[in-house]
């Protein structure tokens, strides 16, 4: 078995048998506002959803910033290198002011739903346009409320833990009191809120009664609003903690007619007698972040499910410059510290963000530990993320309780069994390169085509050249390896039948609503400060469009091609230049005899060079990486323009083929300029990933740069998504301040190579 098989196998297994998807992505973006015209820097961190490590099954991933009808304004794909990638956007000035979210995934992770898909809201202002009239909504209601019963079910006649959230128009909580009454008009209990607009209450209903509860609001009319009706049948669970470091797990049903035993996490057991049954679990051996305990019963049917929250012991981690104040095109020295709960100094790989706030740009709070720990296993929004993760909360871990019984509620329909995953998911990782689908199908009928051959190439000195097989929907995917930039590619069926129809599939996934509450406008910033802003991003666009624009390809890590090292290589300007690619076959490629035929040429690549035998079946004849089956195209064409030939003499796999030997033919600029293609070619333009903008920040290291009358008008005085502490955990970093005075925050993300993740916040201040 190769290797290819066998990652596919494990990852298929994989699949099937874990119940959360395989990988996570958190994204840390320099801020959260933005301007039209201004560059968003982002640094990706894709890490295996159980240890959070980083990951090495992607190599790509795929960003995306959608408008707030779900529309993509701007795409792109990112190469992921050890489970870390940079990227950025360039945000158009034709872009409205409004509403927007970045999206993130990989391949692998188009296999679950979206909502494990990395989201973060964005806000991007244009000064420079209007909007178009609002389209008519009817207004919001003032607050929404609903109630979780814990465990998913509200069962009739027994205690029932139940919580609740109330939130506003924007989806933040907000404080209420109320009470729940019968169908009689009996007052049972009264509730209030305790933070972030959560609370519980316990009600034992009663069955076929419904209850209702009237909630009360600060400035608000009251409003009644009905409880989930209880059930005859079914499970509640409750969770506690039990003191002495453990936790305490009821489980209740209202048909205790028959016992049974059952299971939680799959491998704690108990007997349930009467209806009721309990597990303790030692806090010590949950992992840190959200623990789902499912209850199944012994046919492994779930019955019931909770969430629990376990803080971590937060990292060490210090971002602070080397004085609080600074003046204008000042030297800024920044020192980054990283240790962990035992004081031991941590190599991490991180991303620094150094930016102004003021009422255009504020910290949203997210950051890499909250969101890959909390934030990315429950729906919705998080208020305040951070607050969960501060041992200096006293009610920390009962709000956490709430959250997770709240926004992490879900609910089991135990009456039919889980379904099982496809063994066959439909989206593979791109764990070798990035992966370009297609769709192939009969010119005639428009059936899909199923086992057609066909070629992938993207032509150049370094060309990149993949075969791959349809299968039976008429599907084929081609792995094209490091493909970086704008590329032109060659399409072709193999055989050169032209009766089928090959079409590139788009890579990103189709838009989805979202359950996130709609990103709302932020208070309308001071308008002295948004023209301060405005104003710099046009300043930075007009004196510095070129330093802002500047890209670098990476370099290849294995500049030879998909054969290797040639059997033989001609560099056509070391011999006499002929006026016809004939006569440079017959007098200087030796390993290959060029046969005349009626209707054009045939290469035959030699064997066995001692005894000059020829294989008998055809090479795979290449122009600058695209396969042609006409030799004749290359005899035809202009030496001149011919570069080098190379040669390999042996039979030679490629994607499932077998072909006696290889002739390669290059031009000096590999764009296959005047090349006539086989007749069921096709080209097309295509954005493999994205090729990396480098951060320009000015450097004031003499007089006459600190008096220059360029206006530095920067708010994003450093980004770097390259972090790594050396072997003490610190790195120094140093850039300069700009003219624009007030306060700045520094905020410094990133992860360890074992899955530790943290981040830390400094400030200071220029003049």
């Amino acid at each position: 078995m190769n290797r290819t098989i066998y990652i596919l196998c494990l990852l298929i297994s994989a699949y099937i048998s874990h119940a959360q998807p395989l990988e996570k992505i958190f994204v840390h973006t320099d801020k959260d506002s933005y301007l039209a015209g201004e560059i968003l820097w982002l640094k990706l961190y894709v890490v295996d959803a159980a240890s959070r490590r980083p990951q090495t099954l992607s190599r790509s991933a795929f960003i995306e910033i959608l408008s707030d009808d779900q529309k993509p304004v701007l795409q792109t794909r990112v190469a992921i290198d050890t489970g870390l990638g940079n990227a950025s956007f360039q945000l158009p000035f034709s872009l409205h002011s409004g509403r927007y979210r970045l999206r993130a995934y990989t391949s692998w992770m188009k296999n679950a739903s979206p909502e494990t898909w990395f989201e973060k809201p964005l806000v991007i202002l244009n000064t420079l346009r209007s909007n178009p009239p609002p389209a008519a909504t009817p207004p919001a209601p003032p607050y929404d409320i609903q109630f979780f019963p814990e465990g998913g079910n509200l069962i009739a006649g027994i205690p029932n833990h139940i919580a609740f959230r109330i939130v506003d128009s924007t989806g933040k909580g907000i404080p209420c009191s109320g009470s729940v009454f019968a169908a009689s008009g009996d007052t049972l209990l009264r509730f209030q809120t305790q933070r972030f607009g959560m609370g519980e209450f316990t009600l034992t209903p009663g069955e076929n009664i419904r209850y209702t509860a009237i909630v009360y609001t600060a400035g608000q009319p009251a409003i009644t609003h009905p409880l989930p009706a209880a059930e005859t049948t079914g499970y509640a669970m409750h969770i506690a903690d039990a003191g002495n470091g453990t936790l305490r797990i009821e489980v209740h049903t209202g048909s205790p007619s028959q016992d049974q035993t059952i299971r939680l996490l799959g491998k704690y057991e108990a007997p349930l007698t009467a209806g009721n049954a309990s597990f303790t679990i030692n806090k010590d051996s949950l992992s840190d972040g959200v623990t789902w305990f499912t209850v199944l019963a012994g046919n492994g049917l779930p019955l019931c499910e909770r969430g629990w929250f376990k803080a971590p012991v937060l990292l060490k981690m210090t971002a602070g410059t080397d004085q609080p104040t600074y003046t204008k095109r000042e030297k800024i020295t920044l020192d980054l510290s990283t240790r962990g709960n035992d004081n031991q100094p941590l190599r991490l790989y991180g991303s620094v963000a150094v930016v102004l706030q003021d009422s255009v740009q504020t910290n949203s709070g997210q950051d890499i530990l909250n969101y890959l720990l909390l934030s990315s296993e429950l729906r919705g929004t998080v208020e305040s993320p951070d607050y969960y993760f501060s041992p200096d909360n006293p009610d920390r871990d009962a709000m956490a309780n709430l959250l997770l019984m709240t926004q992490g509620w879900r609910r089991l329909h135990v009456s039919t069994p889980a379904q099982p995953k496809t063994a066959h998911p439909a989206f593979l990782p791109e764990y070798g390169g990035l992966l370009v689908w297609g769709h192939i199908t009969d010119r005639q009928t428009g059936a899909p085509a199923k086992n057609i051959a066909a070629w992938l190439s993207a032509p150049g000195q370094h060309f990149q050249l993949a075969r791959s097989i349809s299968d039976k929907d008429g599907n084929i995917v081609w792995d094209m390896g490091d493909l970086y930039g704008a590329r032109e590619l060659v399409v072709q069926t193999a055989n050169g039948d032209s009766s089928y129809h090959i079409e590139i599939t788009p890579p990103f996934a189709d838009p989805v609503a979202t359950n996130a509450p709609a990103t709302r406008l932020p208070p309308p910033p001071e308008t002295a400060q948004l023209l301060h802003h405005s104003i710099g991003a046009q300043a930075q666009n007009t004196y510095r469009p070129t330093l802002r624009q500047h890209f670098t390809r990476p370099a290849p890590t294995d500049s030879t091609v998909f054969y290797g090292r040639p059997d033989k290589r001609y560099k056509l300007d070391d011999y006499t230049r002929y006026t016809t690619m004939e006569e440079v076959i017959r007098e200087y490629v030796k390993e290959v005899r060029l046969r005349a035929k009626k209707d054009g040429f045939e290469f035959y690549v030699q064997s066995d060079q001692a005894n000059q035998v020829f294989f008998d079946g055809s090479p795979l004849i290449l122009m600058d990486g695209v396969p042609t089956a006409n030799a004749a195209s290359i005899i035809r064409y202009d030496p001149m323009k011919m570069q080098k030939i190379e040669v390999v003499a042996k039979r030679y796999f490629v994607g499932g083929a077998l072909y006696d030997g290889i002739v390669s033919c290059n031009t000096y600029q590999g764009d296959i300029t005047g090349f006539t293609l086989d007749g069921n070619a096709y080209t097309l333009d295509y954005d493999g990933w994205q090729l990396h903008r480098e951060f320009y920040s000015p450097v004031y290291d003499t007089k006459d740069k600190q008096e220059s009358r360029i206006p530095d008008l920067r708010n994003v005085l450093y980004w770097s998504g390259d972090i790594l502490t050396d072997q003490q955990g610190k790195q120094q970093l140093s850039f300069y301040s700009s003219d624009m005075p007030g306060r700045y925050l520094v905020v410094l993300q990133g992860i360890t190579a074992d899955g530790k993740a943290g981040s830390a916040i400094g400030n200071f201040t220029i003049r």
